[in-house]
């Protein structure tokens, strides 16, 4: 038989087939063809696929017709399938995105018999670095690595933004220029003044040149002649310096570091810039310190460079997001 029916009138499909299902009340009687299938002539999903975020779970339900005409099937009636790598998919076609930490595509697929439809799902990150989840910094971290301004370090396909890590002058100016939006391409004729350009690594060249056309970097003048020093840790009074000198129009009230217990720590070169950037709420130093000879970390300067679109913002009347 092709199927089998309860007491309670409830049909269950066995196998491909016709099945004739008889009823009786009283002197009343009457029959039913039902006809099992295996493979219908087409399935349809309720979603066209689309994007999904880690961990977040969708319902797919499914519809089928044979001979032009539908054909009765619960969600379990189908076989429920997708890519490992985006996530599990339930026998009733529940999908559950997978962690990932950077987008991830494959398909769900539907199956009856031989006859089977694929959707594309995407699997978009909650958090794209996983080592900031947890951080002080984890929104402005966020903010800066989506816009593309600061970058991770792919660890067996896992990225990591190594917050509490210095940042050497070049990567800072590098991250400066993709924050600013700046055209590099502009800049690949300017002559650098600097005695160690060799020492400047490739990818940060076009960057270090911007930069210093633009007047935001000089260099360090020692034994007479200009050094760039590329590879140095920058410190927190270098970097807030930089900063400043990109809002030229910014109050420089060097009351303003009279707040923090370390303000005589400050060279003189660096305290408008330190004061212009405290003022503005770009800066807001630690513990009630300021730390100005501090390497700065790469979470301080997602942080500064987020307070900082935000004075831009307010400055200008629009929208500068990076």
């Amino acid at each position: 038989p092709s199927g089998a029916v309860s007491p309670d009138g409830m049909f269950t499909a066995v196998t491909p087939g016709d099945c004739e299902i008889r009823m009786a009340a009283g002197d009343a009687a009457g029959t039913v063809l039902v006809r099992v299938i295996a493979t219908p002539d087409s399935i349809e999903l309720s979603r066209s696929g689309g994007s999904v975020k880690s961990g977040e779970s969708i319902a797919f339900t499914a519809s089928a017709s044979y001979a032009g005409a539908p054909v009765y099937a619960e969600a379990d009636s189908f076989l429920w399938t997708c890519s490992s790598a985006i996530g599990t998919v339930s026998p009733d076609g529940v999908f559950t995105a997978a962690k990932v930490y950077a987008p991830a595509e494959g398909e769900v697929t539907c199956a009856a018999g031989d006859r089977k439809k694929s959707v594309t799902v995407t699997v978009l990150p909650d958090y794209p670095v996983p080592d900031t989840e947890n951080h002080w910094a984890r929104e402005p971290v966020r903010e800066m690595y989506e816009a593309g301004v600061l970058r991770g370090s792919d660890v067996d396909g896992v990225p990591l933004f190594r917050p509490d890590d210095g940042m050497t002058r070049q990567e800072f100016l590098t991250a400066l220029i993709r924050y600013l939006g700046e055209q590099t391409e502009t800049y690949r004729e300017t002559e650098l003044p600097f005695g160690d350009v060799a020492q400047i690594a490739p990818w940060a060249l076009d960057a270090v040149r911007a930069a210093y056309a633009m007047g935001y970097v000089g260099g360090s003048l020692e034994q007479g002649e200009l050094w760039c020093r590329p590879d140095r840790v920058i410190t927190r009074q270098e970097a807030v310096t930089i900063l400043a000198r990109t809002l030229p129009s910014a109050a420089a009230d060097e009351d303003a570091l009279s707040r923090f217990s370390d303000e005589a720590d400050a060279a003189a070169w660096a305290r408008p810039g330190l004061a212009a950037m405290t003022s503005a709420g770009v800066v807001d130093g630690a513990g009630g310190r300021l730390l100005p000879t501090a390497p700065v970390t790469r979470a301080q300067v997602a942080k500064m460079l987020a307070a900082l679109t935000t004075v831009r913002r307010d400055s200008a009347g629009t929208d500068v997001s990076p």
